[in-house]
């Protein structure tokens, strides 16, 4: 997948259908998928990895019993680029529960509904709802969060986020 690295770091410009043309000639490749979260992992492949990664998970939906899905979990508290934080944030909903871990999405939940950026803040608390639908403990807790962001939150992507996330756990 030297190939594959290459093609991400001589990217001429930053369009999302250049990376779905890499999608279309690298994905029939195997290591694509753990070449990606090899990427993820470095700070100049990061945001692109992520995304082609998200957009595997959309694309095969019905097909993903294959994806690492425990891999990608474990390479999340290594992810600078706020991006490829929210291509991650943004993957959740393709995520079986049982690979929905605490110990590595935790960090990320708490320290994105503390951010500036307004789509972390959003997707992450959807996450607290995935997160809290597969893990009962933190139902209460991420009630709290959601209950407070609702009193807060003026901005109206967020709200939308929240009324989705309010609705994982009725």
């Amino acid at each position: 997948m030297d190939d594959l690295k290459k093609a991400l770091e001589n990217r001429d410009n930053k369009s999302t259908e250049e990376l779905e043309a890499l999608y279309s000639e690298f994905s029939i490749h195997s290591g694509f998928l753990s070449s990606l979260i090899t990427f993820s992992q470095s700070r100049d492949l990061q945001k692109e990895a992520t995304w082609l990664l998200k957009y595997y998970l959309e694309k095969n939906r019905k097909k993903s019993a294959s994806f690492p899905y425990q891999d990608y979990s474990r390479c999340i508290s290594a992810l600078d680029h706020w991006e490829a934080r929210l291509h991650v944030l943004q993957s959740l909903d393709f995520f079986p529960k049982e690979f929905l871990l605490k110990e590595d999405l935790l960090p990320l939940l708490r320290e994105g509904i503390r951010s500036e950026n307004k789509f972390l803040r959003a997707w992450s608390y959807y996450g607290f709802a995935l997160l809290a639908s597969a893990h009962h403990d933190l139902l209460q807790e991420t009630r709290d969060i959601l209950e407070f962001a609702n009193k807060t939150e003026t901005a109206g992507s967020i709200n939308a986020r929240l009324k989705h996330a309010r609705s994982l756990l009725d």
